[in-house]
């Protein structure tokens, strides 16, 4: 049963159909990877081993989804078993309305396009300016009152 597992969202749909009357009590997700462009914090792969956990993971159980933190702690610090961890916890439905108001976010064509646009738009800022700078030099060395002599 655990094998057919392998996302979150087929753990969070596992967890909402079931409740507690399975032997099957929490998972341990990872963030999936994705490249660096892309942000999607809702995506989790199932960890199957306490080993394959990485420093930031997630435990999905049937109250809810338990998000573990532990490099907000000190920088530089290794956490130990017996330190205090920061976590933040979100009940099922919560975690789901969450996931699905972002994933149709990001589908509109604005949110979609959103970075590109913004860098577009400092690249055209940036070249205006210098547009700007430059016409503002010609025109102070052409101006006849601007010539030392005069």
């Amino acid at each position: 049963m655990m094998i057919k597992i392998l996302s979150g969202e087929q753990a969070i749909s596992f967890f909402a159909q079931h409740g507690n009357a399975t032997p099957i009590k929490f998972l341990n997700c990872n963030r999936a990877a994705v490249p660096p462009q892309l942000f999607r914090p809702y995506d989790l792969t199932v960890a199957f081993d306490e080993k394959e956990l990485r420093d930031e993971y997630f435990t999905i159980s049937a109250q809810g989804v338990v998000h573990i933190c532990p490099e907000k702690t000190v920088p530089g610090k290794k956490v130990s078993k017996f330190d205090n961890v920061p976590t933040e916890f979100f009940s099922l439905s919560d975690w789901m309305q969450q996931s699905t108001m972002f994933n149709v976010l990001t589908s509109m064509k604005y949110f979609k396009h959103y970075l590109i646009g913004k860098v577009f738009g400092l690249w055209k800022g940036n070249v205006r300016f210098k547009m700007y700078n430059r016409t503002r030099q010609n025109l102070a060395n052409s101006l006849i009152y601007a010539r030392p002599a005069f």
